[in-house]
């Protein structure tokens, strides 16, 4: 059990190596604290994809509703 959270951290600093040189290029900034914020939502990422699916589904029926124009 204590493995994954290692895993997930390994993941978030390796993708941050991988993309520092563009990300420092294109935006003159690189974000440290984004490794842990990485980290820390990976829980509630299947959650948000879901959503995404679901607005993305719902979206091609009617684009009010989609976009969560019904909700005020």
């Amino acid at each position: 059990m204590a493995r994954a959270p290692l895993i997930a951290l390994i993941i978030s600093w390796s993708t941050m190596l991988a993309t520092w040189p563009l990300l420092a290029f294109n935006f003159r900034e690189v974000a440290l604290p984004g490794i842990i914020v990485t980290v820390l939502a990976l829980p509630a990422m299947p959650f948000i994809m879901a959503g995404t699916l679901l607005a993305a589904v719902v979206g091609l029926v009617s684009t009010t509703v989609g976009q969560g124009g019904l909700a005020g």
